[in-house]
């Protein structure tokens, strides 16, 4: 995993929607997260981002499936979204204020938390074969 900043553990996180509803994730959730932060000029992300949506929207009730647009508004998500049909729950973050807690560089960058915040899953950059590293490890921490 080149140029990721290598997180064990998240503390617990509290965003608000580009919807208005409040999420938690990290330490102290109620479902496990699967973080995604992106752009939506990223041509990386632009493949991702609809891939990851659309393989684990079926688990929107068993895991949260946050999107972090770095350096986006809501507006310019809410619009990307529905242009994409993503079953997101977007973050807007124009001063990559959040991002900046995981990250320098490089976007899409991928995260699975536990509700402890323990982090079982990490990657940065894109390629299909991640879809099936993410299953694995979601399904390994929804049996648990």
């Amino acid at each position: 995993m080149e140029n990721i900043k290598q997180k064990h553990h998240i503390g617990s996180f509290d965003v608000k929607t580009t919807e208005g509803t409040n999420v938690k994730f990290g330490e102290g959730s109620d479902k496990p997260t699967l973080l995604v932060l992106f752009t939506t000029w990223c041509s990386s992300c632009l493949e991702a981002t609809p891939a990851i949506s659309q393989k684990f929207e079926h688990l929107k009730g068993q895991i949260n499936l946050v999107g972090i647009g770095r350096e986006h508004n809501a507006a310019e998500l809410e619009e990307w979204s529905q242009k994409e049909g993503l079953a997101y729950d977007l973050v807007e973050d124009p001063s990559r204020e959040l991002f900046n807690k995981f990250a320098d560089l490089h976007v899409p960058r991928m995260y699975l938390i536990d509700t402890d915040g323990t982090v079982k899953y990490q990657d940065v950059n894109w390629h299909p074969l991640m879809l099936e590293d993410m299953e694995e490890a979601i399904q390994a921490l929804l049996e648990k």
